[in-house]
């Protein structure tokens, strides 16, 4: 009896043969490991685990990653052993392979817990130790163009009226700094693994900026209570050396909320649908107070 093989395994098993070292493997197993902004598919061999990542339409809006950009952050990284070790990479057909890590992503009632912020907060000093010029992130232009997105459905207007006006206020606390230094991005608790150690997944956002940034999303995107903040900051501004004021990370807080809701709304103005998305949304909806007005 055949088995009908889905087609995005279909799609991987062509990608895979077409990757040197792999294109007379026929031991080789597939699996899906998600979907998502991409698709990301465990591959096994007799003795190596790997994972592939296929470009999806999920992501077509914001600009298409830069992959040589990427599996240049995941050479300097991995040697440091603080990501996966790049294997192969085609920008041109959005194919990025790196090896597998045994462990598990966090969850987000991890994040509330000193156990796992005082050792992530160590790691992110330690990536954002490396100046980097290169995908200089600005979010409030980002913030715009997904504004932009949004008022193209009248659906929304008042929507993106709401979010344009926080972030008129939200604005002025990012300042592009003169001395960039590499930032994730993209701080989801899914993209933060633990095994033998804290490693950080997923670096296609990665670029140039500002670091309070990272730790002002890796606040928002999961809601990190009041202590489990203080613990937070407390333990990166130790190990990094560098301090800000309350008032600054509040207001770097509230552009990541604007630029998460924008972000959101956008997607689902062009059709994408995701849970994940409007759990963001709905959060950062409601720290800004905006409840009502945007999302249901």
């Amino acid at each position: 009896m055949n088995v009908a093989v889905p087609a995005s395994l279909r799609t991987a098993q062509n990608v895979l043969r077409r990757i040197p070292g792999f294109d007379h493997d026929t031991d080789v197993r597939i699996d899906l490991l998600h979907g998502g902004n991409h698709s990301s598919f465990l591959v096994e061999t007799g003795t190596e685990k790997y994972v592939l990542r296929l470009g999806g339409a999920a992501a077509a809006l914001a600009p298409a990653p830069d992959l040589d950009h990427e599996h240049a952050v995941l050479s300097l990284l991995a040697a440091q052993d603080l990501a996966p070790r790049p294997v192969y990479v085609d920008r041109a057909r959005g194919v990025l392979l790196t090896g597998f890590l045994d462990g598990r992503v966090l969850s987000r009632e991890d994040l509330q817990r000193p156990a796992y912020l005082a050792p992530l907060a160590a790691l992110l000093a330690r990536v954002h130790r490396h100046a980097w010029d290169k995908n200089p992130a600005d979010p409030v232009t980002a913030t715009r163009r997904y504004l932009g997105i949004v008022e193209r459905s009248t659906r929304f207007t008042p929507a993106a009226a709401a979010i344009r006006h926080r972030l008129g206020s939200a604005s002025a606390f990012f300042v592009p700094t003169e001395s960039p230094v590499l930032c994730h991005n993209d701080l989801l608790s899914g993209n933060i693994h633990t095994g033998t150690k804290l490693r950080l997944l997923d670096w296609e956002y990665s670029g140039g900026g500002d670091p309070w940034f990272d730790i002002a999303s890796l606040i928002c995107y999961h809601d990190i209570g009041a202590e489990a903040r203080h613990a937070l900051v407390d333990a990166y501004q130790r190990h990094s050396g560098s301090f800000i004021p309350a008032n600054r990370l509040d207001g770097l807080c509230a552009l990541v909320d604007c630029q998460t809701l924008a972000w959101a709304l956008a997607r689902r103005a062009g059709g994408i649908r995701l849970q994940d998305d409007a759990t963001l949304a709905r959060s950062a909806a409601a720290r800004l107070g905006l409840t009502a007005t945007v999302w249901e």
